[in-house]
C-alpha cells in the first residue's frame, strides 16, 4: 500500500495532540470515534519520532526535548518521569489543547 502525501493535511485543523512514549502523534481534521469503539481519532494522524518543535509568532512554543523537563510547581520529584505528567511539553500543549488520553 502506498502512503499518502502530506499535502492532504494543508488546511486541516490540528485537532488532537497525543504521544506514545516519546513519539508525537498529531491528528488532523474532524474527530470521530475510533473503529474499535474506544477513544477518538482525527481524519489523519501523523506520527513523529524525530527532533521537532512548534514555533509561534513570538518564538518556540514547545519541542521534543521539553518532554524530559519537569514543569510542575517546585522541584522535580525524585524518580519523576514524563509518564507521570507535568512535563514542560504537556503544560505548553495544554495551553492550546485539552488533555486527550486514548
Amino acid at each position: 500500500m502506498q502512503g499518502i502525501g502530506l499535502d492532504v493535511l494543508i488546511g486541516l485543523r490540528l485537532s488532537i495532540v497525543r504521544r506514545a512514549v516519546n513519539m508525537l502523534v498529531l491528528h488532523f481534521g474532524d474527530i470521530r470515534a475510533h473503529a474499535s469503539g474506544v477513544g477518538t481519532v482525527g481524519a489523519y494522524a501523523l506520527h513523529i519520532q524525530c527532533a521537532w518543535r512548534f514555533d509561534g509568532p513570538t518564538g518556540t512554543i514547545t519541542g521534543r526535548d521539553d518532554l524530559w523537563e519537569y514543569g510542575g510547581d517546585g522541584e522535580r520529584p525524585p524518580n519523576w518521569s514524563p509518564e507521570d505528567g507535568l512535563s514542560m511539553q504537556d503544560l505548553r500543549f495544554g495551553i492550546f489543547f485539552s488533555r486527550d488520553t486514548l
